[in-house]
């Protein structure tokens, strides 16, 4: 539930960390991980709902990064050794 939304209204943060807490604490303590995107808006969410959470960066959007970012390099190459 928590993963999934992405960017929150204040309001909508509000009522969310409210119903956290009504949750019972031995069932949050139950959850061991969460997946996140990259955007930092759920950390605090996570962490303020789940205290003991360990966070995980979603592999996806990792590998996306990392994948767009050997991509530009290949074109700069590519057009370096072309001009010479």
């Amino acid at each position: 539930m928590v993963a999934q939304l992405l960017f929150l209204s204040e309001q909508r943060l509000i009522r969310l960390l409210n119903i956290s807490d009504k949750l019972i604490t031995k069932k949050k303590n139950c959850v061991q991980e969460i997946t996140l995107d990259i955007a930092n808006s759920l950390k605090l969410i996570s962490k303020r709902c789940f205290p003991k959470v360990v966070q995980v960066t979603d592999r996806f959007h990792v590998q996306k990064l990392a994948l767009d970012a050997l991509q530009e390099l290949r074109i700069k190459y590519r057009w370096k050794t072309m001009d010479a």
